[in-house]
């Protein structure tokens, strides 16, 4: 008996989601409904007053930042197994606080 393995992309409807955890000086960013290879190999977060800072991965599919970017629109850059690059500028608005769920919508 052979035995084939392969990858099939999904199709997930909406966009990204991404749920914050957390506290000011320390985030924990659940990342979810990313769709096509649906692994995420890297991400990086961005403020509104910062520069794209990458993210650690915690656990599965848990990413964190130690870097405070409270009262702040925040962008993603998400890096998937199959080459692509999802960007979501101002994915989470500046008003956020922790325990929140948003949907990204402007990918390129």
């Amino acid at each position: 008996m052979v035995f084939v393995e392969c990858r099939v992309s999904c199709y997930k409807s909406g966009g990204v989601r991404f749920q914050l955890n957390g506290n000011p000086y320390f985030m924990m960013i659940l990342i979810y409904n990313v769709g096509g290879g649906g692994d995420i190999r890297a991400v990086n977060i961005k403020g509104q007053y910062t520069g794209w800072i990458g993210m650690t991965r915690n656990w599965g599919v848990m990413w964190t930042c130690r870097t405070k970017i409270t009262g702040q629109a925040i962008s993603f850059q998400i890096f998937t197994s199959d080459g692509r690059v999802l960007t979501s500028y101002n994915a989470i608005g500046r008003n956020w606080q922790f325990g929140q769920t948003w949907e990204g919508a402007q990918f390129r």
